[in-house]
């Protein structure tokens, strides 16, 4: 009895808001929507006739094929016989701040040395090799993170849903790389200079233009090529700027006062812009080394199709996140020179997309 007073005033605020209470509940009884009290939940479809997306792009499953497609090229520039600029794989003999007077310069360098042979100083430049063992083939490439930008329109009520059209925009730079091992049969050019009584310095020496140092002579003398046998080791790189158009008719549902579902398909294409790079290293019997390196560059065109399905999740009026799905395959790029390939494989090509969308 003691908490009867206490309780009164409860029971009498409750019985009060029982009206209210009733008033809301009848109007769906009457016809009415939660949206016609309400109002339309955030980012409704109804609401909004145009959307801008923006976020990440992560693609999953592109390939690269690489093969030595010839006799690949070297990378220095030994030039002919007599006075030069002469670069080689081990070194350089160029014309110095006297121009070569006397046929002698300080400006050279070289770094091996079984380079010096009595009173005569060897030189070489890879002119072509040929390999053998895993100096091609398939590379998965890892994943590739980019840019996607989205705008699209709603037409009109179909299916339960909203039928529209979106134009997309993805950027993604794409890195594979291969790695080579494998033998080759490399054919190499020969230049001798006299150093004559000269005492060279140890190995890996470079004079400067200006000098000072000691002096050799400036002609080089043609002693033809050789073929020797060398072991393979380097990479072979597709370094590319992927930049993908996608339009096509969508789908959009209403799941949940809070979640829609966007469904899209239609044509696809691309544009790869970049090249394959190379860094190769040839490794003689005798422990002395070739490096070569260099790219071909291109601008390739691509097309294909895509399916997509995105999920939207509305955090306020004309705000949402979003989460999705692409399934994008196209045609491949390939790359090619100096005696060497890269293709970028897009048939299996798929897609994560994530970010901030704008109903409008």
């Amino acid at each position: 009895m003691s908490n009867a007073p206490k309780l009164l005033p409860r029971l009498m605020i409750r019985v009060g808001m029982l009206p209210l209470a009733l008033t809301f509940v009848s109007g769906p009884l009457h016809g009415q929507t939660w949206n016609d009290i309400f109002g339309p939940p955030p980012g409704s479809q109804d609401q909004w006739t145009r959307h801008f997306r923006i976020g990440a792009l992560v693609g999953f499953n592109f390939k690269g094929q690489f093969s030595i497609t010839g006799p690949t090229p070297g990378s220095s520039n030994p030039g002919g016989p007599g006075k030069g600029n002469h670069t080689y794989d081990d070194g350089y003999v160029k014309i110095d701040y006297t121009d070569n007077d006397g046929d002698l310069t300080v400006n050279w360098g070289y770094q091996n040395t079984n380079q010096l042979q009595g009173g005569m100083l060897n030189f070489h430049s890879v002119q072509s090799y040929a390999t053998s063992g895993s100096s091609g083939g398939s590379v998965d490439g890892d994943p590739q993170v980019g840019l996607e930008l989205a705008y699209g329109g709603k037409i009109t009520r179909l299916w339960g849903g909203a039928l529209g059209w979106e134009f997309g925009f993805g950027w993604m730079p794409i890195d594979i790389e291969n790695q080579l091992s494998g033998s080759a049969s490399v054919t190499r050019l020969v230049h001798q200079y006299d150093v004559g009584t000269v005492i060279l310095p140890q190995p890996p020496y470079q004079g400067s233009f200006n000098g000072p140092g000691p002096t050799i002579s400036g002609n080089a003398i043609d002693l033809g090529t050789e073929t020797v046998p060398a072991a393979i080791s380097g990479s072979q790189t597709l370094d590319l700027n992927f930049y993908n158009f996608r339009l096509g008719p969508t789908m959009q549902w209403q799941l949940h006062q809070r979640v829609s579902v966007l469904a899209s398909v239609g044509a696809a294409f691309g544009i790869v812009d970049g090249g394959l790079k190379y860094n190769e290293t040839l490794t003689y019997t005798d422990t002395t080394t070739s490096t070569i390196s260099g790219n071909s560059r291109d601008t390739e065109f691509v097309y294909g199709g895509y399916v997509a399905g995105t999920f939207l999740f509305h955090i306020e009026r004309n705000g949402d996140l979003y989460l999705g799905f692409q399934y994008m395959p196209m045609s491949s790029a390939t790359f090619s020179g100096d005696g060497r390939e890269g293709e970028l494989d897009l048939t299996g090509a798929l897609y994560i997309t994530a970010g901030f969308n704008w109903p409008f």
